[in-house]
């Protein structure tokens, strides 16, 4: 078996061009899902019946779909169904001249909203009750308690989970190429 050197000279180059767009899209999605992921950390832990629901299945969908599922989902069918919404309300827009880049920038940012609103309710329950006790006997009250001592706690468990699925996120990246 013989190595063409030349054909892999040649692919590192292109190789090379995606890591500016895997880097984007990464963290993008990164900073918008530990953004949409706390929010709906918030809505569940406020035990709004409706909402809290409704963002329990959406998480469980997200994280039960394979990613390459959700990336066809949305390079296939969004721009289908949006055309048609569009269309109903006789609004002119071709969808289709949309890059696709912005398609995978939706489905990797919800798709880490599902996975950090998970790492965000596991951190905060692995913070004891104590603390918030402990925060109220000197006076704090429910807002400051977890501003300057729960919540601190919390990113410091949360962190490294934070890290490796960030990582998760870049290397699944590459289902866009």
């Amino acid at each position: 078996m013989k190595i063409d050197f030349n054909f892999l000279w040649s692919t590192l180059f292109l190789a090379l061009k995606g890591i500016p767009v895997a880097l984007g899209i990464t963290l993008f999605s990164v900073l918008f899902g530990l953004i949409l992921g706390f929010i709906c950390f918030m809505i569940k832990r406020a035990r709004l019946p409706f909402f809290a629901r409704l963002i329990s299945v959406f998480v469980s969908f997200l994280r039960g779909t394979p990613l390459i599922v959700q990336l066809f989902m949305a390079f296939a069918i969004l721009p289908l169904l949006v055309q048609n919404f569009f269309h109903y309300f006789e609004i002119r827009v071709n969808i289709y001249d949309l890059n696709p880049v912005y398609y995978a920038l939706f489905v990797f940012s919800f798709y880490a909203m599902a996975v950090y609103s998970e790492m965000w309710k596991s951190a905060f329950s692995a913070v004891g009750s104590q603390q918030l006790d402990a925060a109220n006997s000197v006076g704090l009250n429910h807002f400051q308690a977890y501003k300057h001592i729960i919540g601190p706690q919390a990113f410091l468990v949360a962190l490294p989970s934070i890290c490796t699925s960030s990582l998760n996120i870049f290397k699944n990246t590459s289902l866009v190429f």
